[in-house]
This record gives structure tokens, C-alpha cells and sequence, in this order.
């Protein structure tokens, strides 16, 4: 019996029927894409054990390579040659104020514009400071003064409260909270728009688990399943906008 239990477990490894996934997400992507991939794989694969590490990118990047977890849905890391990444969708910046603010009826606001707020800014370990650096940097730019907030729902509750303006990810919108509903506005960033691509992180070097190709290839289904990537961000643009 114990020789028939080892060889089904080992048949439910090799097929992705069993085993164990540890997946690293960011915030953004736990709260917006993972729930419904995990959902759909639960009814597939009903033997596989899910764990999911919630981080900053940098963070996650640490983590992966320390072999806590086996692959990562993140933002793309700076070039390295430890890392394989494979891009899944295109996170489109966007602007935020407050629905007080001077830019809140506006459609987009210009960087220029822009750059003379005060910018309510994220954590060096987070994959949107880099984005904005390098944004500002490449237009000669930089803000009047910046803020540093915790995390993107303290980013949101500042801006509601008119301390100034931030620049999120379509994905980061969901993590607003609902206190922050009607008070918001989001812009489009006049101009060529500014992305951070977001897909599937691991290792170079190290080949991953059948359940975790089949749990990507779940992520990849549901990426597909709507009209466009680009869209994946709108309804929260869309709910902050109209509430």
C-alpha cells in the first residue's frame, strides 16, 4: 500500500495533479489577477497546495533567490543574469488627485503640469519609484517636492485628503480602499504612455514544477481571456471616476 501511495504521489507530481506552489505576487496582481486564477485552478487541480507571498518587488526578487518561493507575478527587475522574465501585460501610469483638486476635471494633465504638485511617492523596494525616477529623468523633470507614503492605500487616503498628487499603475488602483471612493479622480498622463510590465519571474537556471507551468499557463489563460490587456486596470479607473 505505502509502494502504491508513493507511486501515485510521485504520477500526481510529474502530471501537476499534486505537489506544492509557492508563489510570490505584488500587491497589485494579488488583489486584481490572482484570485481568479487560483479559483480556477482549485477546480483543476484540487491536490495542489497554493502559498502566496505578498511583497514590493524588490522584496519578492530577494526572496526567489533566496528559495523561498518558486516564481514571482511581478513588475520586470533590472537586467540580471540570475533572472528569466517573461512579460504577461503592460501596466499602464496614471495620474491621481484628489476630485477637489485643480487637474480634476481635466481628461490628462501634461507632465510639466504635472511636476509642479507636490508627488505623494512610494518605497525604493517598490517596482513604481523606479518607473517615475526614470519617467522624469528621461523628460528633464522633477517634482516640486516629494512625499514618501507606506503603501498604495495610504498613497490613496493622502491624495483624498489634497496633500498632493500621485502617479499608480492602472493595477495599483484596486488597492485604494473603499474610503477613498469619490474622493479621486485618475488622469491620463498627456503625451506617450508610460508602462511597467508586469509578468512571470523565476530563476534562470532552475526548471519549475508541472503544477507551477500549469498554474502560469492558468494566468496566461486568464490574461487572455479578456478583449485586451490593456484593460485589466479600467474598471477601477472607471469606479474611482464615476463614484
Amino acid at each position: 500500500a505505502e509502494f502504491h501511495n508513493a507511486n501515485s504521489d510521485l504520477a500526481g507530481f510529474l502530471s501537476g495533479t499534486r505537489g506544492l506552489i509557492r508563489l510570490g505576487v505584488l500587491p497589485s496582481a494579488g488583489t486584481t489577477l490572482v484570485p481568479q486564477v487560483m479559483a480556477a485552478f482549485r477546480q483543476t487541480h484540487p491536490a495542489v497546495r497554493v502559498t502566496m507571498t505578498e511583497a514590493a518587488a524588490q522584496p519578492l526578487e530577494h526572496q526567489l533567490l533566496a528559495g523561498r518561493i518558486d516564481f514571482a507575478l511581478t513588475a520586470q527587475p533590472a537586467a540580471r543574469d540570475e533572472f528569466a522574465f517573461t512579460a504577461l501585460l503592460q501596466d499602464q501610469l496614471v495620474l491621481l488627485c484628489a476630485s477637489t483638486h485643480r487637474f480634476a476635471q481635466q481628461a490628462q494633465v501634461s507632465w510639466t503640469e504635472a511636476a509642479q504638485e507636490t508627488l505623494i511617492d512610494f518605497s525604493e523596494r517598490s517596482s513604481i519609484r523606479p518607473l517615475i525616477d526614470q519617467s522624469l529623468a528621461s523628460r528633464q523633470l522633477q517634482f516640486a517636492q516629494r512625499v514618501d507614503s507606506g503603501s498604495i492605500a495610504t498613497c490613496c487616503a493622502m491624495v483624498a485628503e489634497g496633500m498632493g498628487v500621485a502617479l499608480v499603475p492602472q493595477l495599483a488602483l484596486e488597492l485604494c480602499g473603499h474610503r477613498a471612493h469619490g474622493r479621486l479622480r485618475v488622469l491620463q498622463l498627456a503625451g506617450a504612455p508610460v508602462h511597467r510590465s508586469v509578468g512571470i519571474l523565476m530563476l534562470a537556471q532552475r526548471s519549475l514544477s508541472p503544477a507551477c507551468e500549469q498554474f502560469i499557463a492558468q494566468i496566461t489563460t486568464h490574461l487572455n481571456g479578456h478583449a485586451s490587456q490593456a484593460h485589466i486596470g479600467d474598471q477601477a479607473t472607471t469606479a474611482l471616476n464615476k463614484s
